[in-house]
């Protein structure tokens, strides 16, 4: 026996409604995460490049961030605080092979 489940019209135009609201709500979270991780990086770095060539850098950057491509250890390294030695106590040894790689000296 076949059974056949009938909605109302009203109910069928809230649940695509709600579909569509939860889809702009997630489309929107996807672009905000990397614009933030972006303006974060732009604001961040201190390189004496151009600002568009810096702009690019922190796009690339702030995607692979994100999306975990590739190997952005080098970003973290040039990024941390090089005195962050003296504000916290003990030699992590995941800070001290960031830095190395990058090509900082640590103490």
């Amino acid at each position: 026996m076949w059974i056949f489940r009938v909605d109302e019209p009203r109910l069928g135009v809230i649940r695509i409604r709600e579909w569509r609201r939860r889809a702009r709500h997630t489309i929107g979270l996807l672009v905000l995460l990397p614009a933030c991780a972006t303006a974060g990086l732009f604001i961040l770095a201190q390189s004496n490049t151009s600002f568009p060539n810096k702009i690019l850098t922190s796009l690339w950057n702030g995607l692979n961030f994100v999306t975990t491509l590739g190997a952005f250890g080098v970003l973290v390294a040039h990024t941390l605080n090089a005195s962050l030695a003296n504000a916290v106590p003990g030699e992590s040894p995941l800070r001290k092979m960031l830095f190395e790689s990058a090509g900082h000296r640590t103490w």
